[in-house]
Order: structure tokens, then C-alpha cells, then sequence
């Protein structure tokens, strides 16, 4: 059940983020909801038919919203078992990488990802860096991402930011992946805080880098212990 919730989840984000015609896959969803109830005044069509079609769409709709409050995907807490091997943090400005969902921005542009190519890094002034690269992408077929979205996004928090800390598993679409989950706080203290996710191939590169926020993060933050084995 998890496994179709998170594949539904990863469906709607891709509803949000292609196009046809310009048009994203959502909003077409507008016309299942108008035309039949057009076509049915127009005596084109049943109203035993235009009804549920429009409640269909209009259903769907409201699906997308709820699903893209909360993120397109399903974390689920647990500990993340670390190799016993003496695991070094991340060098300055080594890339780590990684898959990536949040809210990102480039210039004065910004979007939510989910599960982007990315890599997470760390500067000399100990801020992270998380970046994604988006490249052009096609969904059934016929529907586009938008080619001017193409290139690298960014977003950035200091240590002290960081309000939580949680290991676990990240589901996206089909896969379920060790991951992080990080709240952090935005310089715009009025901002709401947000929340980025982070999953990674192997448990080694996940371990270097929960070594690297243990040493610049509060302890407090970190709600899920990482246990060792041989």
C-alpha cells in the first residue's frame, strides 16, 4: 500500500512539473471538469456522463493539491545502521552525491523537486550546500518539462539553522531509499520552515555525511540514532 501511495504521490509531481502546450498535465485536469459539464448544456452529452467526469476531475484536482502540501513522497523514521569502519566527514567542497527533494531557487526563480539527481557539499564558512541538476524530461509521451527550468538549483542553510535531523526511509515512486530528513530554518525569519530530503545509493556516502552535520549541527537537533555493527 505504501509502495502505490508513494507511486501516486510521484505521479503528481510529475502532473505539476510537465507541459503540454504549455499547459502543465494538472491543469488540463480543469478541463475534465469543464468541458463534459459544457458539452452536457450544449446537449453534446449525457448528464449522466458529464457529472461524473467533472466530479472526477475536480476530485483529481484536489488529490494534487493535498499530495504537494505534503511533498510527493513518504518518509518513514528509523534508524540508519552504520558501518563500524571509521567513516570520514566531508572534505570542504567535496560533492556528495545524492537524490534530492525540497524547495530550491536559482536567480529569482524557485520550484519544488522531488527525487532530482543532486549533490549535498560544505563550504569553509561550514554552510551546506545542496544542488540539483534538472535536465529537459518527457512524461507520457507527449509532455515536456519546461526547457528554461534546465540547470542546476540551489539551496543553502548554516548549521545553526537546522532545527531537526531525522534518519529513515525516503519512498518515491517505486523505490525506498535510506535517507535524511532535514528541517531547517530560512535567513527570512518569517518564513516558514522548510523541510529537504535527501537519499543516496549506498549507506557509506549517508554515514559521511550525517558524520559532517553531527559536527556542525546541535545534538539536540537529532531525533533518530545511528547504530553501529561489525
Amino acid at each position: 500500500m505504501k509502495t502505490l501511495t508513494a507511486l501516486l504521490l510521484w505521479v503528481g509531481y510529475k502532473a505539476q512539473t510537465h507541459f503540454l502546450f504549455h499547459i502543465s498535465l494538472r491543469n488540463w485536469l480543469w478541463g475534465l471538469v469543464v468541458v463534459p459539464l459544457a458539452l452536457s448544456w450544449l446537449h453534446r452529452l449525457s448528464w449522466l456522463y458529464a457529472v461524473p467526469l467533472s466530479l472526477l476531475g475536480a476530485l483529481l484536482l484536489a488529490a494534487l493539491k493535498v499530495v504537494r502540501r505534503g511533498g510527493f513522497l513518504i518518509f518513514e523514521p528509523a534508524p540508519v545502521v552504520e558501518i563500524s569502519a571509521p567513516m570520514a566527514s566531508i572534505e570542504v567542497d567535496e560533492q556528495i552525491s545524492c537524490r534530492a527533494s525540497g524547495h530550491f531557487a536559482v536567480a529569482n526563480k524557485q520550484r519544488t523537486m522531488v527525487d532530482e539527481p543532486g549533490q549535498i557539499s560544505a563550504v569553509r564558512t561550514r554552510e551546506h550546500v545542496v544542488s540539483v541538476h534538472l535536465e529537459p524530461t518527457r512524461f507520457l509521451l507527449l509532455a515536456r518539462s519546461l526547457n528554461e527550468e534546465s540547470g542546476w538549483w540551489y539551496t543553502f542553510f548554516m548549521p545553526e539553522q537546522v532545527q531537526h535531523i531525522e534518519t529513515g526511509y525516503v519512498r518515491c515512486g517505486l523505490r525506498a531509499r535510506y535517507g535524511l530528513a532535514i528541517q531547517y530554518q530560512p535567513e527570512e525569519r518569517s518564513a516558514n520552515p522548510e523541510m529537504i530530503y535527501l537519499w543516496f545509493d549506498g549507506i557509506r556516502a549517508l554515514c559521511r555525511v550525517l558524520n559532517t552535520l553531527s559536527t556542525d549541527v546541535p545534538a539536540e537537533a537529532f531525533t533518530q540514532s545511528v547504530s553501529a555493527h561489525d
